[in-house]
């Protein structure tokens, strides 16, 4: 009679090969969901760009063409990517015009006017901020990481350095003040803002990827762990 062979696993080899897979799987969608998100992001702002003068150019178009009596549909002018080529065209033309000084006169008073408007105002102030903040060649907002005592002394969590506090808060405390932004886990797109003492926090020489890569995955991913 042939023996039979049994093979045993020990549990402690299928606990570590566990631990790898998971480890993997987490490393690989750290990797992926940015790129899914960024991907994702392009194509809407790509079909938000490119849609409406699109549509609006087509009808203009399509209402010339069928003047004149020539028999064309709108699925035939309707070219995809034209969109974009006369945004990009508006775009060039309005920073022409507001790169003058009477550009910039007429533009002022639109933007006052739109101020003045409920919601809408307050919403294009906040936007204004935003891409002010990421267009400013000389600011250092969000390139620097600092180690935060929060929520309670001996407990520390990590943010992002958005620059220093209004005059009338420093004037107030007597002491230098700093915006720091506290993103959240596993979602860094939301957050916090708190204003700290600026001898209180720690700056850190890591970068703000592996930062970011830290927070999205709750502490997994440590720097050595993206070197490998």
């Amino acid at each position: 009679m042939k023996k039979r062979i049994h093979f045993t696993i020990p549990k402690e080899g299928i606990r570590k090969s566990f631990t790898a897979i998971r480890y993997i799987f987490i490393t690989g969608l750290i990797t992926i969901l940015p790129l899914v998100f960024t991907v994702y992001a392009i194509q809407l702002l790509f079909a938000f760009i490119d849609r409406w003068p699109r549509e609006l150019i087509t009808g203009i178009i399509f209402t010339v063409v069928r003047f004149f009596g020539f028999s064309v549909s709108k699925e035939q002018i309707n070219i995809p990517g034209m969109g974009l080529l006369i945004s990009v065209l508006i775009i060039c033309i309005v920073g022409y015009i507001i790169s003058k000084m009477l550009g910039r006169k007429i533009w002022h008073r639109v933007e006052s006017t739109i101020l003045k408007i409920p919601i809408v105002g307050n919403l294009y102030t906040a936007f204004a901020k935003i891409f002010d903040t990421l267009f400013q060649q000389n600011q250092k907002a969000f390139r620097e990481v600092a180690l935060v005592p929060y929520p309670y002394p001996g407990c520390y969590t990590l943010g992002f350095i958005t620059g220093e506090a209004l005059e009338e808060i420093t004037n107030y405390t007597k002491e230098k003040m700093v915006s720091v932004f506290i993103p959240t886990t596993p979602n860094p797109t939301s957050g916090f803002m708190l204003i700290i003492k600026e001898k209180d926090i720690k700056i850190l020489t890591i970068s703000v990827e592996i930062a970011m890569k830290l927070i999205v995955s709750g502490g997994i991913l440590k720097p050595e762990d993206t070197e490998k």
